[in-house]
């Protein structure tokens, strides 16, 4: 198998199983950010941290985020080469690591994006519905039709592979809380047991 392929499948088995729950949605969104990062219009660091400060006083409101707690991890890269992870903002605040350096890690998962990007998004997407077509392990035992698996890749194809958001059953399940980060910069000023 393709090593391209490979840098973001392993990830995302792993995802898969801490995720049973998961949907193709958020399949979708786990390759998408992996070949992507940020490709979206990135704010100030003033207003990142305003966002990020009000994404957490809501975390705290909801008693369910606690009951998530003991699952959740600092970092889980999306790519086997660690180019790319999400941090988990909740944990990241509750250490008290400073918003400042993940608003440069954040900016760092922001880059141009190329038409390789956009090659090696196809070439994996292609290879996880591939996945599920051949009924690979991993695959096989996730609650997701074919017709879903269908009608979303219909969606995407037609809108031209747009940013999407986790569905509801994935919000739901497990309350994602993060950001994504480019972990090489920030890792030096956090312990070395997150890496």
């Amino acid at each position: 198998m393709d090593k391209k392929i490979l840098n973001i499948k392993i990830p995302l088995i792993y995802h898969i199983i801490k995720h049973p729950g998961i949907q193709i949605e958020d399949i979708y969104k786990f390759i998408y950010q992996a070949c992507f990062g940020i490709a979206h219009i990135f704010p100030s660091k003033d207003k990142f941290i305003e966002d990020l400060l009000y994404e957490i006083e809501q975390i705290l409101k909801d008693s369910l985020s606690f009951e998530y707690q003991s699952k959740r991890y600092l970092l889980e890269y999306l790519k086997t080469d660690k180019s790319i992870a999400r941090i988990d903002i909740y944990l990241y605040t509750k250490m008290n690591y400073s918003l400042e350096k993940l608003y440069l890690a954040c900016l760092d998962a922001c880059f141009e994006v190329r038409e390789e990007n956009k090659i090696e998004f196809i070439t994996v997407w292609e290879d996880i519905l591939n996945s599920f077509e051949r009924k690979e392990k991993y695959f096989s035992t996730l609650s997701i039709s074919k017709q879903s698996i269908f009608e979303f890749n219909n969606y995407i194809i037609k809108n031209n592979y747009p940013i999407i958001s986790h569905s509801e059953i994935y919000k739901n399940l497990y309350k994602p809380s993060y950001r994504l980060v480019n972990p090489k910069n920030l890792l030096k000023f956090l312990p070395s047991q997150t890496d």
